[in-house]
């Protein structure tokens, strides 16, 4: 007699933990105890995204597309009064669905899209909101600039403290993992606001100075490190997570791969703008050679992180830093003689490179930190599976 238990519900409910429950599918040898397709995911060297569960997912997915597209429309149609009712109303009708959809029966992309649509129906309303508290108009002058400046950063204090009560609150409630990349992109929003607000009193006391554009340029790169430090603060809670679920079994590691995917970008990008000294809105990145080490250093360094944590998020813009900057100096001259356009070579080698390290990601793991790192730091990273 066949019994399929889930151990993904086993361990979100603490019956097991996660250790255990990859213990019980490694020793399952005739398919008696089987997950959700998830271990056995990890086991073949696939980083477990749980995003779709199966083409059921999708299924419901377009229905609930199909059912708030129809119940916007409705709502317009028969109701005149202001938008802002409308959007809560709709917000209420999502939070319905997540209801039974996100908590009862837990559907991976059909709670990923709710989470979406009410974080844009609170985001709706507030713009409705704000709109009517402050005058955003064109500035006829440098003072109303000042002023709209102001209610520019007072208004973003406002979204941005608002979108993060909310994800806290939808997580609470429904634990939908993208509501983590949520709350850290919210944090880091007020961070950043509240600093430019910060800095922008230093300036209309006179203690910062502005003489011409390139002081603001200069000013604009040294706020690069506030989305760098939170940045490192979120890839430092996705670590934790991770660590706590070593075998990507439960909402923790889910959580973890959006907390990866947000602070991959906040902290590659300020890193290779700081390192290389290249100008806030300039595209192309020319380094001396001593920053260029710095880069390679830093390209290093990002990748045996990736492969100890097994998580292939912060290659993204690493690679794509890589192929525009490191790729195109190394076969500039190659391509002027033999006629092929740089940007043919730059798709060339990031195609290689990605497939090398799709195809052998966990043969590379082993080459790399089962020879570097001390066998106690091993024993806490995600198991290295060849």
């Amino acid at each position: 007699m066949s019994h399929n238990i889930d151990l993904n519900a086993a361990v979100s409910e603490g019956i097991i933990d996660p250790d255990q429950a990859a213990a019980l599918a490694t020793f399952s040898n005739s398919g008696v105890i089987q997950t959700v397709a998830d271990v056995n995911a990890a086991a073949i060297d696939r980083e477990p995204f749980r995003l779709i569960g199966g083409f059921n997912d999708i299924f419901v997915t377009i229905g609930i597309v199909l059912l708030l597209t129809g119940a916007a429309v409705t709502m317009h149609a028969i109701y005149d009064g202001p938008n802002l009712y409308k959007f809560a109303g709709m917000g209420v009708l999502i939070w319905l669905l997540a209801e039974y959809i996100s908590r009862v029966k837990h559907m991976k992309l059909p709670s990923t899209v709710l989470a979406l649509g009410f974080l844009f129906c609170v985001n709706a309303i507030l713009q409705i909101w704000l709109d009517g508290q402050y005058n955003f108009a064109e500035p006829d002058n440098v003072l109303s600039a000042l002023v709209l400046l102001d209610q520019g950063q007072s208004a973003g204090l406002i979204t941005f403290s608002t979108n993060l009560g909310i994800a806290v609150l939808y997580f609470w409630r429904f634990r939908v993992p993208v509501e983590a990349a949520i709350m850290a992109v919210a944090a880091t929003g007020l961070v950043t606001v509240g600093a430019s607000e910060l800095f922008m009193d230093e300036v209309a006391r006179g203690q910062v100075k502005i003489s011409d554009l390139s002081d603001m340029i200069m000013l604009m790169e040294k706020l690069l490190v506030l989305p760098l430090i939170c940045g490192l603060l979120i890839f430092a809670t996705g670590i934790y997570l991770d660590f706590r679920d070593r075998n990507r079994l439960s909402t923790m590691s889910d959580s973890a791969f959006w907390l990866h995917l947000i602070s991959a970008p906040m902290i590659i990008h300020p890193l290779f703008i700081l390192s290389s000294g290249a100008e806030i809105g300039v595209l192309a990145i020319e380094p001396e050679l001593l920053a260029s080490v710095g880069l390679a250093l830093i390209m290093t360094i990002v990748v045996l992180i990736s492969l100890a944590i097994d998580r292939r998020a912060l290659l993204i813009p690493t690679l794509a830093y890589l192929t525009g900057l490191g790729v195109y100096w190394i076969f500039e001259t190659g391509a002027n003689t033999s006629g092929i356009p740089p940007f043919a070579l730059i798709l060339l080698a990031a195609g290689i490179l990605v497939i090398i390290f799709g195809v052998g990601w966990q043969r590379i793991r082993a080459a790399t930190i089962l020879k570097i790192l001390p066998a106690s730091w091993v024993a806490a990273l995600p198991p290295v599976r060849i």
